[in-house]
């Protein structure tokens, strides 16, 4: 840059394109010399929808780094999907590991979601990948996954819980449909010396993220209800609004749920987050697992 002509300062789009698609080439070139080195590798895929609505298949692989000697998860990129049946999702991700220059039949183990489209045993992309590498290549469920799975399971088994976090739900539009409601929000926690924090929006499909959802409303409680009380104080038209859902929250059975909810979820937060490092093993996994179940345990009683 300081020896170039003047003009010459790479900042369009195009070159900036260029250079992007350069240095993708180069990443991609170290990620097939490692796993070519390490001979074998497990491949990862997910779906997700983006700020468009078009789903994008991301396409990891996992491999042994022969010089460290530890685990290693790359991320190998992101496909536009066009057609979502088994056949096409087995078949992009083939395209894709050839395009690395990798070959499937290294391919030793997979890892997607539960959903039976990846996991189904007839038809499923595991069971495409699995022909196409002519060897066992084991299909394994995320366990963070089927923990996700088991919190929703008993979480909308019980009623009481989800009316409660439909309460949340009322209490995070009702502040986030006005400037005004926000603001008064905002105002009372400044003067309570309390940091400033949004009521989150409810994940509807990973509860364990709503730990932290939880966590927030509990902390900011006082808060919240000097806010309904307030604004119903002020405007008439929100009067009842703010009234009900100021009655909801300070009922027994809301205050008693929440805590419990946010008892467990503080036990199954954590270990969510350890299934999903990249530096996880079977015994620590095992071994998180078991801490878990004897703290919930002792929670019951």
């Amino acid at each position: 840059m300081q020896t170039a002509d003047r003009n010459t300062k790479y900042t369009s789009k195009t070159i900036q394109s260029e250079i992007l698609e350069a240095a993708a080439s180069c990443i991609s070139d170290v990620i097939k010399e490692e796993v070519s080195r390490a001979c074998k590798f497990a491949l990862m895929a997910d779906e997700a929808k983006d700020i468009s609505n078009i789903k994008q298949l991301s396409v990891c692989v996992c491999y042994v780094d022969i010089d460290s000697g530890k685990v290693k998860e790359s991320f190998l990129c992101f496909v536009a999907m066009q057609k979502y049946g088994a056949v096409s999702i087995a078949q992009t991700i083939l395209d894709e590991i050839n395009k690395a220059g990798l070959s499937i039949k290294n391919c030793i183990a997979q890892c997607y979601d539960g959903a039976s489209i990846m996991s189904g045993t007839m038809n499923g992309v595991q069971t495409v990948i699995r022909e196409a590498s002519q060897n066992p290549c084991p299909y394994i469920h995320c366990m963070a996954h089927r923990l996700n799975l088991v919190v929703v399971d008993i979480a909308r088994g019980i009623p009481q819980i989800n009316k409660m976090f439909r309460l949340m739900e009322k209490v995070h539009s009702f502040f986030s449909i006005s400037a005004k409601h926000y603001d008064v929000f905002m105002r009372i926690q400044e003067l309570h010396g309390l940091r400033k924090q949004e009521t989150p929006a409810l994940n509807d499909t990973r509860w364990i993220c709503r730990y932290a959802s939880l966590d927030v409303f509990v902390n900011q409680y006082d808060c919240i209800l000097e806010t309904l009380e307030r604004l119903g104080k002020c405007d008439e038209m929100l009067a009842d609004s703010s009234t009900g859902q100021d009655a909801e929250i300070v009922s027994f059975n809301t205050i008693t749920l929440m805590t419990i909810m946010l008892s467990i979820l503080q036990e199954t937060q954590p270990l969510s987050e350890s299934l999903q490092k990249e530096d996880i093993t079977l015994d620590k996994a095992l071994s998180n697992m078991e801490s878990v179940l004897v703290n919930l345990v002792e929670l019951r009683s």
